[in-house]
């Protein structure tokens, strides 16, 4: 029996944890450096080419190098660092901006998990589309479980994202679905909007992450220990 997931009780719960922090400047300031990388990141120039298979010139929009430096480089160990930083927030636990760079202390182990993630899910979306949605969405725990265990192996984080969404990778994508105005919101203000929509998202992304821990720890379908970095090494 799983934990229902009701969206819109979460998001109002999200806010309300937000609005009991919003005299706390550094939820508000780790929101603006998620939403300053994500700018930089999307920067792209529109060029001209020839497509072939309609005879015409369409115009495209190639990121630039930069933008694809901090894509590669950057994003991956921020996101670990976003997910620790809110799931504290979230847990109401104490946090700082210095959980934001927690992804930067265990570069190497972030960066490796993050790629063999994103290659997976692009070879599985090589098969269709589909099957790679819903790969993404088995898989995207990954930041969370790495910023709550940093000492879970490459594959092993990837495992354990899919036991928690096992049978529950449908309310997920809903879940992800139903920020879609907010996402929107951020994209047509140029990322600005994210100084507030990656706070709500990541908080209410947090309680999501623990519902569904919680209900495969207690349907022993994972153990608690796999949580706690002491208890668990694996490379």
């Amino acid at each position: 029996m799983f934990t229902p997931i009701d969206n819109r009780s979460i998001k109002q719960w999200a806010k309300s944890v937000l609005s009991s922090q919003k005299s706390n400047y550094t939820i508000w300031y780790a929101g603006a450096i998620i939403a300053i990388v994500s700018f930089l990141a999307s920067r792209g120039t529109r060029q001209e080419e020839y497509v072939q298979a309609i005879g015409e010139y369409m115009t495209v929009i190639k990121p630039t190098v930069y933008a694809s430096l901090i894509s590669a480089f950057i994003t991956p160990a921020l996101n670990v660092g976003s997910a620790r930083f809110f799931m504290n927030v979230a847990y109401n636990k104490e946090y700082s901006l210095y959980d934001m760079a927690f992804g930067f202390f265990n570069y190497i182990k972030v960066m490796l998990t993050q790629l063999v993630t994103g290659l997976c899910i692009a070879l599985w979306s090589l098969l269709l589309v589909v099957p790679g949605i819903i790969k993404a969405v088995a898989w995207s725990f990954v930041p969370q479980i790495l910023a709550e265990n940093p000492n879970v192996g490459v594959t092993e984080a990837m495992k354990i994202s899919a036991v928690l969404t096992d049978g529950r990778k449908g309310e997920l994508f809903k879940f992800y679905l139903s920020f879609f105005g907010w996402f929107l919101l951020q994209g047509i203000t140029f990322c600005a909007a994210g100084v507030y929509v990656q706070p709500l998202f990541l908080t209410a992304k947090s309680a999501v992450y623990d519902i569904m821990k919680g209900d495969a720890i207690n349907q022993n379908r994972i153990t608690e220990d796999v949580f706690t970095p002491n208890n668990y090494m694996s490379m």
